[in-house]
Parts: structure tokens; sequence; C-alpha cells
């Protein structure tokens, strides 16, 4: 009679599950960090674009770039850089667009003009972006200084 000795290799069944569970509980824990974690990015991103835009739009207006004041407006999904004493009323042509992620809900002052020369803005107020739990307010002061 032949002996055959028994080699253990591969893994078993229970191996295997308790490798899936923990990836399992792993993953579970991870996403909601990562969820978090791209809202808050996104918010931040999208919050320096308007502010990078607003400054603009105040440089724009001090240097009287083609003879008209600038502004932004924030309406749903997109910040929208104009010229022109008012959004209703402004020369379509200069119109410059950055995207909000859907994810991102706007308030406040939507409108922000600036004068010609002064770069003053006509209204200050404070713009806010919300995403979920998170909200952050971008003021724009009577002098044309922003806050946020």
């Amino acid at each position: 009679m032949k002996h055959f000795a028994k080699y253990n290799s591969g893994f078993t069944l229970l191996e295997i599950l308790l490798v899936v569970a923990l990836f399992t509980a792993l993953a579970g824990v991870s996403l909601p960090v990562s969820l978090a974690f791209l809202q808050k990015s996104s918010l931040d991103v999208t919050a320096q674009n308007t502010v990078q835009t607003l400054r603009r739009a105040r440089t724009l207006a001090q240097s009287s770039a083609h003879d008209m004041s600038w502004g932004v407006y924030a309406e749903g999904g997109q910040i929208i850089l104009f010229g022109g004493d008012s959004y209703a009323t402004r020369n379509t042509s200069f119109d410059e667009t950055l995207p909000i992620p859907e994810l991102i809900s706007v308030s406040g002052q939507q409108e922000t003009v600036f004068e010609k020369f002064s770069g003053k803005p006509k209204n200050a107020g404070t713009l806010s972006f919300q995403a979920l739990n998170d909200t952050l307010p971008i003021t724009i002061g009577a002098n044309g200084l922003l806050f946020y």
C-alpha cells in the first residue's frame, strides 16, 4: 500500500471569508471618511475659485476694462464673471463661466458688481456655499475686501 503525503496548499474557505469580511469592514469605515473629505475639498475649491473670480472682477472694474463695471453672479451650478452694471443688463460677450459641483448649493448675495475706477462693490454682503453639513461664507466688504 502506498502512502501519499498530504500537502496543505491554497486557502480554506474560512480564511477567504475572513479576508473578505476584513476588506468589507475597512471599506465600510473608510467610505464615509472619503466622502466627507471629498465634500470639504469641493467646498474649499469652489470658495477659492469664487474669491479669485471676485478679485478678478474688482481688478477689471478698477482698470475700467472695456469702460464698464464688472461683477460676479452665482446661480445654481455656476459662477459667472460679467461686464456691465448688472447681471440682467450685462454684455454677454464678456461672460466667463466657472462650474460649481452639483453637491454644492449657493445662498445669500448672488450678484456683486464692482464700480469702475474705485472697485467698490455696489452692494456689500455675504455669499455662502453649502454642502451637506458644511457652510462656507464669503463676505464682500463695503470697501471691496473679501473675507472667507
